[in-house]
């Protein structure tokens, strides 16, 4: 099978931005899963705005970006407190960006539904977590999370009046990510993909701490479903919101067999620790480091899982 992926990274809502929405569900409460143990004052670091600059120019992310645009040129600059990207091309992307520390935050103010814009603020964001240790995808859940939870969100705020967004992203700190101890991917998650009910498709979505890939094509799903940390109830909850909505053959055994995070073989599906390696040869999955991963097929024996 190629290796294709439709990306559906549900991160902050933003009115007219071209990825998906979709929430997490679950309550909240006071742990405090932390990935960054020594938080320092980035505000006051002189050279975080270098530091940020240096790092996105240097990133895959960005880098992969730019080459798509064959006939655009690109400048990124510092001047003062502001990172300042410039594209010039007629590829439809075109005019200045300036990323500005305003105190605690970064600010931009670009026209609404402007996603260059939004793009190059994710990029800072991945940037500004390695600067604190901390995991950039992580982060992207947490931001999922806080959109329909009662968890506060302070680190990635957006203001939308008379045809201009201002998006804020927090930098005086590692984030303080309580409550993602009770954040999975629930059926209201789920409501916004409607392509579970097709033949065929392909999925992620990241919520939280757990990222849950998902392959379909014929009678076959394969789902690689990974947690911060370890895979605890999280992912067993996740994979049953899942397994509920696309009601793949078995579906109902698997939910009474599947009451705890273990490997199971049986006719009509299997559950193994880890991610075997022809699964990951056939399918593209973020393997983030800080993860821990199971994989879960309908439709193929144990033996063909293995080989």
């Amino acid at each position: 099978m190629k290796k294709t992926i439709r990306i559906m990274i549900a991160v902050l809502a933003i009115a007219a931005m071209l990825f998906s929405f979709a929430a997490c569900g679950g309550k909240t409460n006071d742990t405090k899963p932390t990935d960054s143990a020594n938080p320092t004052d980035a505000a006051n670091t002189g050279s975080l705005m270098q530091e940020l600059l240096d790092t996105v120019k240097n990133g895959d992310s960005y880098n992969e970006w730019k080459a798509a645009y064959t006939a655009t040129t690109f400048e990124e600059k510092l001047e003062g407190d502001s990172i300042i990207f410039s594209f010039k091309g007629e590829e439809g992307i075109n005019g200045d960006y300036a990323f500005t520390q305003d105190g605690d935050y970064i600010v931009n103010t670009s026209d609404e539904g402007d996603y260059t814009a939004y793009t190059l603020m994710m990029d800072l964001k991945d940037a500004l977590a390695k600067h604190y240790g901390a995991n950039s995808m992580l982060w992207s859940g947490y931001l999922a999370a806080t959109a329909n939870s009662d968890l506060e969100n302070k680190y990635y705020i957006t203001e939308t009046a008379d045809g201009k967004t201002e998006s804020k992203l927090y930098a005086a700190e590692a984030w303080d990510m309580s409550g993602l101890d009770d954040i999975y991917v629930d059926e209201k998650t789920l409501e916004n993909y409607d392509t579970l009910n097709e033949p065929s498709f392909n999925l992620h979505v990241n919520c939280g701490k757990i990222m849950l890939t998902t392959f379909k094509s014929d009678d076959q799903l394969t789902m690689i479903v990974g947690e911060y940390g370890e895979n605890t109830e999280l992912t067993r909850k996740s994979v049953l919101s899942l397994v509920n909505k696309a009601q793949p053959k078995g579906y109902e055994a698997f939910a009474a067999d599947f009451t705890e995070v273990k490997a199971i073989e049986s006719e009509d599906y299997t559950v193994t620790l880890g991610v075997p390696e022809e699964i990951a040869a056939e399918h593209s999955y973020p393997n983030e480091e800080g993860y821990s991963y199971i994989t879960v097929v309908f439709g193929r024996t144990a033996e063909e899982t293995a080989e």
